[in-house]
Order: structure tokens, then C-alpha cells, then sequence
């Protein structure tokens, strides 16, 4: 994963991290709530980063072949 689609799910990641400490610990519940708000509009910024994401592309099947792994001979 490049770093334009890893910085998304890094943060959105730590973004539930701190949700579930607020939560979990009773402190800061205020917080807690403005972070479940935000976090729909963080999770749907994740996945178009990710979709839109140009990763290594990765060689068409042959016909008849199964995916399998890309180093192994045949």
C-alpha cells in the first residue's frame, strides 16, 4: 500500500483506538461522543482512499489458471 492509502487507515486506526480508550475508561465521554460523529465521515474518506489506491498491478490469469502464488512455477 502506497503512502497516500496507508495515512487513512493509519489514522482512521487510531482514531477507533482513542474511541475505545474514552469509552472504555469512562473519561472524557464528551469526546467520545464527537469522535463516533466524525468517525462515519473518517471511515467513508478510508475506503475511497484505499479504492482509489493505484497499488502494483498484478498479472492477468492465463485460461484454466487458478490464483495461486506469483513466484511459484507451474
Amino acid at each position: 500500500m502506497k503512502r497516500a492509502a496507508s495515512l487513512p487507515v493509519i489514522v482512521v486506526s487510531a482514531w477507533l483506538f482513542l474511541y475505545c480508550i474514552f469509552i472504555l475508561t469512562g473519561i472524557a465521554l464528551p469526546i467520545a461522543e464527537l469522535i463516533f460523529v466524525f468517525s462515519p465521515f473518517l471511515l467513508v474518506w478510508m475506503v475511497v482512499q484505499v479504492i482509489r489506491d493505484k497499488g502494483p498491478a498484478y498479472p492477468e490469469l492465463r485460461e484454466g489458471q487458478e490464483w495461486g502464488y506469483s513466484d511459484r512455477e507451474e
